[in-house]
């Protein structure tokens, strides 16, 4: 719609969580969402997490889009986005 390159998106996430229970909770991590988000609608130049779930930091998500802390964000990469 804006033509390549004008603009770079990124995720930030707090947690993927559902509630199982009255006390507990499971991880819900969809890594093939991601691979169909970037492959049909838009690319992201990253996904940035509190706490990155493990399975996000396997090798066939991060080949497909990086994913890391917010705090890496911050301290580092955020100028290279602008």
């Amino acid at each position: 719609m804006f033509g390549v390159d004008v603009y770079k998106s990124i995720l930030i996430c707090v947690s993927e969580l559902q509630r199982a229970g009255d006390d507990g909770a499971n991880e819900i991590c969809v890594p093939g969402t991601i691979r169909l988000f970037q492959k049909h609608l838009s690319e992201l130049e990253g996904i940035y997490y509190l706490d990155p779930p493990t399975r996000y930091q396997q090798q066939n998500v991060t080949s497909v889009v990086e994913v890391n802390t917010i705090g890496e964000l911050l301290a580092n990469q955020l100028p290279s986005l602008l």
